[in-house]
Formats: structure tokens, sequence, C-alpha cells
């Protein structure tokens, strides 16, 4: 600063901040203990409108859509600083595509992606059964869980009833004695994974379905770089957050980068003209015809609509487009 080589420290002291955060948002093998207990102490700060998420599901408040109270409750100096870095840098989810790996191993309960009200999680006034089933009997706690319920709605005749007695609901029935409508449950499921955005949903197709076919070998020159137009993000959750996202919009779905279709090599010949009667005048009517061969199904004759202004070279025009 100042050109005297002085020390910045409130960047400097920004930076360790954003360090500590880095380290509470990994969530491999390598996360350190304090993180598991600043989960603790944050699940227990929630905000007061936070009341109706339970607190046994607040697993952490960037991956789900509760809110840590750092103003009135009373938490660590360091954790507050963290999260006021966190808020004030705009971290967030985001990325072109999400591997379905990392999708599966998000909290499903008040997922962060997700855009359905909170009683799709609560159970509201109606389903609070389903949604107890699911925690106490079923166990769901990540979107893999949610999902492996929800595809067993796809299992040969089943019936959205509670007394369906398909291989799925049978087999859940013995698995889980407690568990009293088992349709319910793989209904709610479903609807909890369908509330995802589709860039977050493991049942949509997703960009990692076809990359496997993109060629990126490297190439036989050094000196050469070949173009990788695989877009999908790998590893864990710690690698899908991203901080200074002011102004950035990030899309809902994923990117359609699948590759062109192979051409048709068989040549195709087509026989293309237009004529007029009246050409240049206002009364002037015209048709188009595309010819293929003597009997081909895919011969065209049709008429110059009106709004089109019928000529000879509009008709020869929409020849050529039909064909």
């Amino acid at each position: 600063m100042g050109g005297k080589n002085l020390l910045d420290i409130v960047a400097r002291n920004e930076a360790i901040t954003i360090t500590w955060l880095k380290s509470y948002l990994s969530f491999g093998a390598e996360r350190p203990l304090w993180a598991f207990a600043a989960d603790e102490l944050f699940s227990l700060k929630a905000l007061a409108g936070d009341a109706n998420v339970d607190k046994l599901l607040r697993y952490n408040t960037y991956l789900q859509t509760w809110n840590v109270n750092t103003r009135t409750a009373n938490v660590a100096k360091d954790l507050t600083i963290m999260v006021e870095a966190a808020r004030d840098n705009g971290l967030r989810m985001e990325g072109l595509a999400i591997s379905r790996e990392i999708q599966r191993s998000a909290p499903i309960w008040f997922h962060q992606k997700s855009t359905a009200f909170r009683t799709l999680f609560t159970g509201g006034q109606h389903h609070k059964k389903t949604v107890k089933c699911l925690k106490e009997i079923h166990r769901v706690v990540s979107v893999a869980d949610a999902e492996i319920l929800a595809r067993k709605l796809q299992t040969a005749r089943h019936r959205s009833a509670w007394n369906c007695r398909c291989a799925a609901c049978t087999g859940t029935r013995q698995s889980h004695p407690q568990c009293e409508d088992p349709n319910a449950c793989f209904r709610r499921a479903k609807s909890m994974l369908d509330s995802l955005l589709p860039k977050w949903n493991p049942m949509l197709p997703q960009p990692e379905d076809w990359e496997s076919g993109f060629n990126v070998a490297p190439p036989h020159d050094p000196d050469t770089r070949v173009f990788n137009p695989k877009i999908t993000t790998h590893g864990t959750l710690a690698d899908t957050f991203r901080i200074f996202t002011e102004g950035v919009d990030g899309s809902d779905v994923a990117p359609d980068n699948r590759p062109d279709p192979e051409p048709d090599e068989e040549e195709i010949i087509a026989h293309t003209d237009g004529s007029a009667m009246n050409n240049g005048r206002d009364e002037a009517t015209a048709g188009s015809g595309v010819f293929f061969g003597e009997g081909d199904i895919r011969n065209i004759a049709t008429r110059v609509p009106t709004v089109l202004n019928p000529s000879n070279q509009v008709a020869e025009i929409l020849a050529i487009k039909q064909a």
C-alpha cells in the first residue's frame, strides 16, 4: 500500500477467512474436525424464521435453505466472520453441469436447489406421517436415498394405492414393517426430487450421459492443445461452490452439449422448381414442387400461400426450403 510495500491487513485477513470457508466446505475424508463442530453449532443457531426446519435435518446451511443467525445468537466470533465472508463474497453452489455422484451426495431435505415450499419437506397439514416415515423408518438423508425410493414407482404393475402388491411395495413392507404406505413414501420422495432444478436432479438426462463419447485424447504435437468440450463438474460437493458470483446469473438447466449427428453419407438428389401464373400481378398464383423420383413418397407439390405474395421467385425459394 502507498508504494511502501506495507501489508494490507484487511485483505490478508479476508483471504484467511476464505481459506477457512474452503476448509469448512470440504466434504471428503480430509474435512477438519472443527468443521463438524461448526455444523452442530450452526444447526442450533438458525434464524427464528427457520424454526420449521427440524434441527436433526439441519446438515449444512450452504447445502440447504436455512440460515445461521449471526446477529443475536451467540456464535463464535471466528465462525461469524466466516459466515459474513461467505455472504459478502456471494458464495453459492454453481456449475455448468453437475455429475450424478455429486448430485446424489447432497442432503435432500430443504435442498438448496429446491424450488418447492417447505411444506414439501415438513409434510404440511396432511403429509406429516409420510415425512416422518421417510425420516425415521426409511432414514432418508441424501438425494441418493430419495432416488432409490422414487425409482420404485417404475416397478412393473405398481399402483398408486396404499395396498399395492407390486414387488417394490411388497419388498418394502418386508424390509420396513413399520412403513404403512410404501406408495406414499415413494411418491413423496419423487416429489422432492422433482422440486430440484434440472441440473441437480439425477433422474433427468445430464451432460455426463453423452460426454463419455467425447474424444479428448492428447495430440501428438506437444504444442497443440485439444479443446475439451466436457462441462460436467466431478469430485465432491466442495467442487460446486463458487464465490464472487454477484451479477452472474446461473442457468437452472445444464447446456445441451451433445455433438451433432453424423451427416448422412448417402447422396440424395432432389429436383426443385416453382412456377406462377400472372406473375408480377396482384392476382398472381404460384406453386412449388420437389421431385425425388417417379412414385417417390417424398415428392411434394405445394400451392404458395397468398400471404407470401405468390410469384415465380417465391415459389422456387419455397421449393428449396421444402426440400
